[in-house]
């Protein structure tokens, strides 16, 4: 092996070694960082539409956050509150928009159903709170106090078996996702 190949392999392991270096260094950041538990409603939220069901009278309140410009997102959202309403679920359903910049406009909120709807102007939902996945759900009790994540395949696979009564979230997650 030449001098020149046996130099540039050398830099080429050093460089891997270096970026998985990195990125397992960014990975332990992130999963030792103490994130602020979310809680509901948080006052760095600004109120875009009331929708249907304004006041969760004394429910729990179920928030998705969606990014408007997400056509996934909002096929998943209208998924869910066809369940939701089809189901007639006591709880409150709402949606968070989510790493949209600027004020978002009556086009972006054409997109959304008729459901309570918050920005997330200060990216709170993923700079503090530490979740970064769309297609998630949060649930806050009554009093709006965490009480945990899950994905909304799963709520959507119970709401397509159970009855309205009983509970959507079987395994919740703690912590960010």
């Amino acid at each position: 092996m030449s001098r020149r190949l046996r130099i540039g392999l050398g830099a080429l392991l050093a460089l891997s070694l270096a970026g998985v270096l990195a990125l397992g260094w960014s990975w332990h950041r992130d999963r030792t960082r103490h994130w602020e538990v979310p809680a509901w409603p948080d006052d760095r939220f600004v109120g875009l539409r009331a929708g249907q069901r304004a006041d969760p009278g004394g429910l729990a309140t179920w928030m998705v956050p969606v990014n408007p410009r997400c056509p996934r997102c909002l096929a998943m959202l209208r998924r869910l509150h066809a369940g939701w309403a089809r189901r007639a679920r006591p709880e409150r359903l709402i949606a968070l928009i989510v790493d949209v910049p600027k004020h978002p406009g009556a086009n972006l909120l054409r997109a959304i159903p008729a459901l309570p709807v918050w920005w997330d102007r200060d990216g709170v939902w993923r700079k503090r709170w530490g979740h970064r996945l769309y297609g998630e759900l949060i649930e806050f009790d009554r009093a709006g106090r965490y009480m945990g994540t899950v994905s909304a395949r799963e709520v959507l696979r119970r709401l397509s078996t159970v009855a309205p009564t009983d509970t959507l979230a079987p395994a919740m997650e703690r912590g960010g996702t």
